[in-house]
């Protein structure tokens, strides 16, 4: 990803129009990155994208000064006290959330765009509710007990 770029940096978009992901490698890829930050293929697919995490701060972007570019190309994020903290959570916080809406959460993956390779996206949670996919992000201080843990 990282060497389309930097050679053809005027066509970046007419490489991309050109590549469509199938959406069986598509399922593949999120199967085999539900660890997330504990799966080496995650941070290998995630290089070079516009993640949903960082989705927000592209659109947003007025410098040139290439940090952003950096931090999409591989640049290291510093492991902040809220960013373990929320590592340390997410499981309680997914079980009780399901236990709030009566449904399970499944973990999920790096879920990769057909049309636009460049953009991934990594959920924390997600499940089936009859047609329609419902996709969570969980941000919480602290763990609410809104019910009995299983």
């Amino acid at each position: 990803m990282h060497q389309l770029v930097y050679e053809f940096k005027t066509k970046v978009l007419k490489i991309f129009e050109k590549v469509q992901i199938s959406p069986p490698l598509i399922k593949q890829v999120e199967e085999e990155t539900r660890e997330q930050s504990e799966s080496d293929l995650w941070f290998q697919l995630r290089y070079g994208r516009i993640t949903a995490s960082r989705a927000h701060e592209v659109s947003r972007c007025k410098t040139n000064d290439g940090t952003l570019v950096s931090l999409i190309l591989g640049g290291k994020i510093p492991d902040t006290p809220s960013m373990k903290r929320g590592r340390i959570l997410e499981d309680e916080v997914r079980k009780t959330v399901e236990c709030r809406i009566k449904k399970k959460i499944n973990k999920c993956g790096l879920i990769l765009n057909s049309k636009y390779p460049m953009i991934a996206g990594s959920p924390d949670g997600i499940f089936e509710d009859g047609i329609q996919w419902r996709i969570y992000k969980f941000a919480a201080s602290r763990p609410f007990n809104f019910c009995r843990p299983y």
